[in-house]
């Protein structure tokens, strides 16, 4: 990692889904924590951005970027 690792929250497209959330429920419901990290391959290649998310089941990496 070339940097510190950053965290923060989306909210989920919940209007793509058909499950509703019901009247009431918090926003945690809707929130997915991210973090986005920034590394190289041992140093020698051009930095990269890693976004992982945290589900239930663990950790998925969501997307690279540069």
């Amino acid at each position: 990692m070339t940097e510190l690792p950053m965290r923060f929250f989306t909210r989920r497209p919940w209007w793509t889904e058909q499950e509703r959330v019901n009247k009431g429920i918090g926003a945690q419901v809707l929130e997915t924590e991210v973090w986005r990290l920034t590394a190289t391959r041992h140093g020698r290649s051009a930095e990269r951005v890693f976004e992982l998310t945290r589900e239930d089941s663990g950790w998925r990496l969501a997307r690279i970027l540069g």
